[in-house]
């Protein structure tokens, strides 16, 4: 009979080999899972997320979103919006300017929260629709019109507006906030 090739301490190379092999295995399955549950979950900032009531053909991105505007958590969008955002402000910037993602949720932070001099959009934000308010918005001329019609809309419980515009990413690129629900033409 012939003997296995044992070592002093009484494992073969075989074992030795064939537990290097489990654990590499191991591994890479973690990883490509751990890869891929990044990839398809919302950003860890909005985590926990509770449905919003929201039109048909709203994304996962737009929950997370809508979930993260409507605890006035503004400096949240930052982790999901793109590295590029364009911000418009009706009526002082038409052409809209663009912001790094922290510099975009920190300029609509500026806008919508409460301070003592500005009012703030108070929460919560309606996500419904409001058809009414899109139909106005193609009508008009002013920078609305290119914002509100195609995107994600809400209005807050005073009756200030929000919108935006998700790239393919399923990010913010776009960015539309205004004080009041009423159009300038």
């Amino acid at each position: 009979m012939s003997k296995l090739n044992i070592n002093e301490k009484g494992i073969s190379t075989v074992e030795v080999l064939l537990v290097l092999v489990i654990v590499a295995l191991v591994v890479v399955i973690g990883l490509m899972v751990y890869n891929r549950r990044v990839k398809t979950s919302p950003t860890t900032t909005a985590a926990n997320i509770s449905t919003t009531s929201q039109p048909s053909g709203e994304t996962s991105g737009s929950t997370a979103i809508n979930t993260v505007i409507n605890k006035g958590d503004y400096h949240g969008l930052a982790a999901l919006m793109s590295d590029r955002v364009k911000v418009i402000k009706e009526g002082t910037d038409a052409g809209g300017s663009y912001y790094s993602s922290t510099a975009a949720a920190a300029t609509i932070s500026n806008f919508y929260s409460q301070s003592n001099t500005s009012q703030g959009a108070e929460l919560p934000w309606d996500f419904t629709g409001h058809s009414d308010y899109r139909a106005s918005a193609k009508k008009s001329t002013g920078a609305v019109k290119e914002y509100i019609p195609q995107g994600h809309i809400a209005v807050s419980k005073n009756d200030w507006v929000l919108g935006y515009n998700l790239n393919s990413d399923q990010k913010i690129s776009s960015f539309y906030v205004s004080g009041s629900v009423n159009l300038s033409k």
